[in-house]
């Protein structure tokens, strides 16, 4: 049985409130709608938004926090925009 924990990060949260049980299965996720992006970091951060915004609206509080998860994935520098 799943069960709540007060201390559990929000994005952690969040992402058992979306149905999604690890940050690997969010990457899967979202990859196919970013990957393509990856040559701009403007372009990539983007996309992230607008993946999170139509796929898993539930983590939108949290989509800064996405990018620079993402973004490390892919071995971008994360920029101050």
């Amino acid at each position: 049985p799943e069960f709540t924990d007060d201390t559990m990060p929000p994005l952690e949260r969040s992402l058992m409130a979306a149905n999604v049980s690890s940050n690997w299965q969010l990457i899967q996720r979202l990859d196919p709608l970013v990957r393509s992006q990856t040559h701009d970091f403007g372009l990539f951060a983007e996309a992230v938004r607008k993946a999170v915004r139509r796929y898993l609206p539930e983590l939108q509080a949290h989509t800064t926090e996405i990018i620079e998860y993402m973004a490390l994935y892919y071995g971008l520098e994360v920029s101050a925009n």
